[in-house]
């Protein structure tokens, strides 16, 4: 499974023959949509979580691209900018800079 996002700002999911299996997102600031193409993590279960600093949430696909969940980051008052980090131990976490 490849998962990937593009200027379109869709999150793409791709069989490994590379044919495209099914789509959510695109421009927009409601829930599922994206102002920037968006960082992404696989979750165990293949669930996707979409990271888009520029409207300040996550947004978490469940396996058929459907919309799961859509938090704030809560970065809106604080300054700096947030990116995604993955640690092998710890999973999935956001890192800001000052």
């Amino acid at each position: 499974l490849v998962v990937v996002s593009d200027r379109s700002l869709r999150v793409r999911w791709f069989a490994p023959d590379g044919s495209l299996l099914r789509q959510a997102g695109g421009k927009g600031d409601g829930p599922g949509e994206f102002r920037s193409a968006p960082h992404l993590l696989i979750l165990p279960g293949d669930s996707v979580l979409a990271v888009d600093a520029a409207v300040d949430r996550r947004t978490l696909f469940a396996p058929d691209a459907s919309l799961a969940r859509v938090e704030s980051l809560g970065l809106a008052e604080r300054p700096g900018f947030a990116y995604p980090l993955v640690t092998r131990d710890a999973g999935p976490a956001l890192v800001r800079s000052s």
